[in-house]
This record gives structure tokens, C-alpha cells and sequence, in this order.
């Protein structure tokens, strides 16, 4: 959850804030990359809770940072006034909004995947027995001549590196266009 305030601005507007940072090369944005973006409009109070959590559960460790406090929220114990409760109940509207960025909105560059992963080796019909007793390999498409209809060969690679649900799904979500 990421926490912004516009108390100290002249509009009561959010904008250009960084909801997610990632690496430019990232897989991630190699064809399109969907965000959902949920807003949130809170009370001084709920977000004074919310950024003292926060700098409690996120600055700790070092001299400098600030000393642990206790946190309070508007949430009690019925049964023990005493009992020490974290928590804090508020009500707001929620503005949603799904994000889709295409690699083709960004600059070029080489995307990492993951995987050392070299174009698929042909293989001749021949020698299609031996090649496919490796482990580490997949068929992946028949390879037809220019005079089309006669299988060649076979194109094979790593499974890591050719098939997309070792590291994901084949199905598209709903949201998705």
C-alpha cells in the first residue's frame, strides 16, 4: 500500500505519483503489463495511523531510525480496556481503475527472461530419436519445406525457455482486452 497526502498541496490532487517501480528490462513488460489501481480518500486521522505504521514496521534497525512506539488505532478490546489493539476502521469510497502498459508505449530494450536461452536448434528426422531422449529438451514445431507438406525435422529448445507455462498460464484473465 503505497501512502500520499494532499494537506500540504494547493488541489486536492494526487498526481503523478510512482504507484510501482520496476526495471525497464523486466519480463514483466516484454508484450503488456496490466495494474489495478485502488484509491482510497481517508481521514487525517486514518492516515496519520497508517504512516505511523508504517514507520514503525519499515525504520527499524538502525540508530538513527526512530524508537518503536505504541501504536494506537480506534480499535479496542471489549472484554479489556487495558489489552493493547492494532487496528484502525475507516469508511471511504474506493476509485478503481485498471492500467495496461504495452511494450510498444516504452523505449526499446532487451528484456531480461529469466533464462540463458539460445534460438531453437533444428533437427533433422534422422536424428530425432537421440535428440529427444534428452531431458532438457521440447519438441516445439514441425519445420516444413519451401515446397511445403514434407516434414524436415523438428525444432527443440529447453522447456524453460519455450514453454510458458513453467512460468506462468496460458489463459487470459478476464480483465484483460
Amino acid at each position: 500500500m503505497q501512502l500520499s497526502s494532499t494537506a500540504r498541496l494547493s488541489q486536492d490532487v494526487v498526481s503523478d505519483f510512482p504507484l510501482l517501480l520496476m526495471p525497464a528490462n523486466s519480463t514483466k513488460l516484454r508484450f503488456k503489463y496490466s495494474l489495478l489501481v485502488r484509491q482510497f480518500a481517508q481521514t487525517p486521522e486514518e492516515y496519520a495511523y497508517w504512516e505511523q505504521l508504517k514507520a514503525t514496521t519499515e525504520n527499524l534497525g538502525s540508530l538513527f531510525d526512530p524508537a518503536p512506539t505504541q501504536l494506537t488505532g480506534n480499535v479496542r478490546c471489549l472484554t479489556d480496556e487495558s489489552e493493547p489493539v492494532i487496528g484502525y476502521v475507516g469508511a471511504s469510497t474506493v476509485t478503481e481503475k485498471r492500467i495496461f502498459i504495452s511494450s510498444s508505449d516504452l523505449p526499446p530494450t532487451n528484456f531480461l527472461n529469466g533464462y540463458s536461452c539460445l534460438p531453437p536448434d533444428t533437427v533433422l528426422l534422422r536424428d530425432v530419436s537421440a535428440y529427444f531422449s534428452s531431458p532438457a529438451v521440447l519438441p516445439v514445431y514441425g519445420v516444413y519445406s519451401p515446397m511445403g507438406g514434407l516434414l524436415l525435422g523438428y525444432a527443440g529448445a529447453p522447456a524453460d525457455c519455450v514453454d510458458c507455462r513453467r512460468r506462468g498460464t496460458n489463459k487470459r484473465p478476464d480483465f484483460w482486452q
